[in-house]
């Protein structure tokens, strides 16, 4: 049954059109764009070549998720049923054989008088050109990539720079919308072809016709970006020399940025005013992943993992089975990584999945890939909650197939980090030429012309869902996954910051612990003050530092939240479909926030008047808030979230102003309460992992300061009460 929770839609949708996917299946079969392997269910599968997949509702989910934009994927039939005067904002991203019912609905909810409602088209669509903006269009098939060039007058200068150059956003092959806007829209930039064909040869760029397209209710980008954005980030499609029109670790990220800055020119900011924000104060999330490659005869070092456990810096270390891996390992180094990692919850540990034995390689693709999960946890004793990739070596599709099964047989594990460095072998093409540390590959997307480039492939920045997309299924898959750069020294640490125009980024960066205190010629003091320098770097621009786990369990939160912004533009109903209590997340509003009520109680946790911690959410609950300006007698904790000390949850009773504050504390910090009664006395007392009662008063200002003083390399989860003594 149901819970409330499931019932409540949120302000966007994104449709995802079975029609659609049925004419690209039939499409698929005529032009032969199929590829037939055997799953590691022992079953055949038909995979889907190119843009036939029908990749695009998850790339703009993936994109929404970035962008903090909470959002439900609907079909024609929700649509046909009666769903869409609850969406303030739907996205329509490939879809070009939408039903004829559903367009009329998508007719009749658009052009409402008296609504602010908006519709944003991307690629080929059946829609009617005046409904979206253009005077005339027609869906052709594009010999090269495809890319915006914006308007001159754009105010966003990460954007401006894309005014007179190509920003490819779209694949060669993959069809796009050529034609010219109406009248009265708007061009916000223009599509064009680039040179590059699939065929080798070079031709000039070409202007197509009119790209990005804006009406008062509309968005059109002409070609399919969020195809683009979801085929890219799995290995779909190959977008290595793309980067090099682009850049190189950030590909993907900058057509985010431009998409976002689009959207934002088009719903002037409503979209993204009000936002459910995965990880609240924070501009975005660092996670240090270290895999502990350990040669035979080297002792293990440790100087590494010793720094971040004196600084409580939280990493992920991944484990090499030595059964499978002898040549990186040894039974001896693995256990005596294991056992430092379990020094302390700040640090995870999980397997190195071995990408590279076998030719191909096995442990990346069928049965194989879950029974080396289940023989080397069991072997090494350990429960992965998330892996690493031990080389780059990539089988598509059949790697995302044995991700499929791998998940459905291994239920504790969260996610992985695939798609970084790519070695791959497309639809089992090894005669190529192309090759890789004697193994032959279709191509290779790190080593080009003896240069090393940014191992982050796709450069999009943020965990997302792999797609399983065959003639007989669409599945998105349960785990989360992510690109990483590798060894990033000082200047490459700045670039992952300074070219990132998308906010809300998590960067995985990969170390070998081994080389912490090791000096090479590129390393002169070994990779330790690189590790020391990223996570400050992380502090000084407003990132989180956090384990691979802790971010994709935060994203499992969040993705189980329901969030919807009242028609009033101020009230909110939030939501948990989950199994478990959320705590933690925060919402964003226009501000200014001076108190958010709920029934019987007040938030009090808000950062810079405009960011509030939600309540807990019990497992099927809604609970409904009421934000406002007003500050007057209500308590504030007004201080940013930190690697020391997390708010999870902060109320204040109304019934009899009792404070109740939920936290997640490392070391030694502080909780402040301001705006209480000045030089009044309170009992406080702490429970959970530290058992205090006290008295203590607040001082002439009515600020309240408690001190929390958990293990120095240990996270604990607090509760800690607050009472006004009354005399």
């Amino acid at each position: 049954m149901a819970s409330p929770a499931h019932s409540l839609r949120q302000n966007v949708a994104v449709l995802f059109s079975e029609s659609t996917l049925a004419a690209n299946r039939e499409e698929a079969r005529k032009t032969g764009a199929i590829y037939t392997f055997q799953g590691a269910s022992g079953e055949a599968h038909e995979w889907l070549k190119s843009w036939y997949a029908y990749l695009a509702p998850a790339g703009t989910s993936t994109f929404l998720n970035r962008c903090n934009i909470k959002h439900d994927v609907i079909s024609e039939r929700d649509i046909c049923e009666g769903c869409l005067p609850e969406y303030q904002t739907l996205f329509l991203s490939s879809c070009g054989s939408v039903n004829e019912e559903a367009i009329q609905h998508i007719t009749s909810w658009l052009s409402e008088p008296g609504t602010d409602r908006f519709l944003v088209i991307s690629g080929p669509t059946n829609l009617p050109p005046a409904l979206i903006g253009m005077a005339d269009c027609e869906t052709i098939v594009p010999s090269g990539h495809t890319g915006w060039t914006v308007a001159t007058d754009v105010a966003d200068s990460s954007v401006r720079r894309w005014s007179d150059q190509i920003l490819v956003s779209g694949y060669h092959g993959h069809p796009v919308l050529r034609g010219t806007a109406a009248a009265s829209s708007r061009v916000l930039g223009r599509l064009w072809q680039t040179g590059e064909s699939a065929d080798g040869h070079e031709r000039g760029d070409t202007q197509l016709g009119d790209g990005i397209v804006l009406t008062d209710r509309t968005l059109l980008f002409a070609n399919p970006v969020f195809e683009f954005i979801g085929g890219g980030i799995q290995a779909q499609m190959n977008v290595d020399t793309l980067r090099d029109r682009v850049d190189p670790s950030h590909l993907l990220d900058e057509v985010g940025a431009a998409v976002r800055w689009a959207l934002d020119e088009g719903t002037a900011g409503r979209l993204f005013s009000h936002q459910l924000r995965s990880f609240g104060t924070y501009r975005g999330m660092v996670v240090f992943r270290h895999d502990t490659d350990v040669s035979p005869g080297d002792a293990v070092d440790l100087s590494m993992l010793d720094w971040q456990l004196a600084n409580h810096v939280p990493a992920t270390y991944v484990v090499l089975d030595p059964v499978v891996s002898p040549e990186h390992t040894t039974e001896s180094a693995s256990q005596t990584w294991i056992a430092a990692c379990r020094q302390s919850n700040l640090i995870e540990v999980g397997l190195h999945n071995d990408g590279f034995t076998g030719q191909p390689p096995i442990y990346v693709a069928g049965r194989e890939m879950y029974e080396h999960f289940r023989e080397g946890d069991q072997r090494l004793g350990i429960e992965s909650l998330t892996a690493g990739r031990h080389y780059g070596f990539h089988r598509h599709p059949e790697t995302l197939d044995a991700m499929d099964y791998l998940y459905d047989h291994f239920p504790a594990l969260l996610g992985l980090c695939t798609f970084s460095v790519l070695q791959v072998i497309e639809y089992g093409e090894t005669d190529t030429g192309a090759s890789w540390l004697g193994q032959p590959v279709t191509y290779s997307t790190r080593y080009r012309a003896e240069n090393w480039t940014s191992g982050a492939v796709p450069g999009w920045w943020f965990p997302f869902h792999p797609v399983v997309t065959t003639t007989t299924q669409h599945r998105t898959l349960r785990g989360w996954d992510s690109t990483k750069e590798s060894e990033c020294d000082f200047d490459r640490i700045d670039d992952l910051f300074r070219k990132t125009t998308l906010p809300n980024g998590v960067f995985t960066v990969q170390y070998h612990p081994q080389d912490a205190i090791k000096a090479s010629q590129e390393r002169p003091r070994g990779s330790l003050p690189h590790v020391q320098y990223l996570a400050l770097s992380a502090d000084r621009h407003g990132y989180g530092v956090a384990t691979k786990q802790a971010v994709y369990e935060t994203l499992n939160a969040y993705e189980a939240a329901r969030f919807r912004v009242g028609a009033d533009g101020t009230s909110i109903l939030a939501g948990n479909t989950g199994e478990d209590a959320i705590t933690g997340l925060m919402a964003t509003l226009p501000g200014p926030v001076g108190r958010v009520d709920g029934e019987g109680f007040s938030c009090i946790h808000i950062v810079d008047e405009s960011t509030f911690t939600l309540p807990s959410l019990p497992a099927g609950a809604v609970v409904a808030l009421r934000p406002s300006s007003d500050a007057s007698s209500c308590p504030l904790i007004s201080q940013s979230n930190s690697r020391e000390l997390t708010i999870l949850d902060a109320v204040q009773a109304h019934d009899n102003g009792d404070i109740a504050v939920e936290l997640r504390a490392v070391a030694y910090s502080y909780l402040t309460i301001e705006h209480l009664v000045a030089e009044q006395c309170y009992r406080v007392r702490m429970s959970g992992g530290i058992d205090e009662q006290y008295t203590t008063r607040t001082n002439e200002e009515g600020t309240l300061t408690l001190p929390v003083r958990a293990p120095a390399s240990f996270t604990i989860r607090l509760r800690i009460e607050i009472a006004a003594i009354v005399h």
